[in-house]
């Protein structure tokens, strides 16, 4: 037997009162499904529907039940607390950010298979593609990404770039790894995933200008680390680091898109 969206509204409510999400909010959510919903399946449509909408208290509760299983699952990848916490900032991105005009991906669940296993496996692949990324990055060597000689290059700064390499593996390496977990995801956000600024904003209930001055320090404290480490291996002289310094900024855009791409 078909249940009214009314009813289905109600049983929603039913499972989580403190979450206040429109009727009409609640129907449109139903209508984009294209399938009759059984009132089993209210209480996590509508979870669902009040996450893609932003409502706070629903992200939360979203959170408490359903990614608390998220560390055991990864158990067995052997991930640090720091990648942890990075997978985490990923599942929510994927699931809770609009992509331009479209409501989140969390909006598109149909009631269809559990709730918690969607979520598993939503971090499962997540974790498999960041730990791809760590391992790529270690087999084809950062240097080689950033600092390739083109053939347009003048003789010194060929030279300075063949110099550079020796040394830039452990430089950028070190310099990642120096970055903090809001800083890399920041990073990886919005050079890979393609987010705007007004995204990481609403991600991080930020400012949008708040979550520029994030943006613009992690793009800076990489760039710094990586002249300074090269600086102490290499000993570079003053109008080398100079050169060195122009190097990285003209091109610490596109470097951080390749660094931190997935395979």
């Amino acid at each position: 037997m078909n249940v009214s969206c009314e009813a289905l509204y109600a049983e929603g409510q039913s499972f989580w009162p403190e979450v206040a999400l429109p009727f009409a909010d609640f129907a449109a959510c139903v209508a984009r499904l294209g399938r009759t919903l059984t009132s089993v399946q209210a209480g996590d449509v509508y979870l669902c529907c009040a996450c893609a909408h932003g409502d706070a208290a629903a992200l939360r509760l979203f959170e408490g039940r359903f990614f608390a299983p998220i560390d055991r699952t990864l158990a067995g990848m052997r991930l640090s607390a720091d990648d942890l916490d990075e997978i985490r900032q990923q599942v929510r991105a994927k699931l809770f950010l609009r992509q331009g005009d479209e409501l989140p991906k969390i909006a598109g669940y149909a009631g269809r298979g559990d709730l918690a296993t969607l979520v598993k496996v939503v971090a499962f692949r997540t974790a498999r593609n960041f730990v791809r990324t760590q391992r790529r990055r270690q087999e084809v060597g950062e240097e080689q990404l950033m600092l390739a000689v083109d053939e347009h290059d003048g003789p010194e700064l060929a030279a300075l770039k063949e110099r550079l390499r020796s040394g830039f593996r452990s430089a950028i390496a070190s310099a990642v790894s120096s970055l903090s977990v809001r800083q890399r995801t920041i990073l990886r956000l919005h050079f890979v995933d393609g987010l705007t600024i007004d995204d990481v904003g609403a991600l991080y209930h930020v400012h949008r200008a708040t979550a520029a001055r994030w943006l613009a320090a992690a793009k800076e404290a990489l760039m710094q680390t990586s002249i300074a480490r090269m600086q102490q291996q290499l000993g570079l002289s003053e109008e080398a680091l100079a050169s060195a310094q122009r190097l990285m900024r003209s091109q610490i855009d596109l470097s951080i898109s390749r660094i931190f791409r997935d395979p």
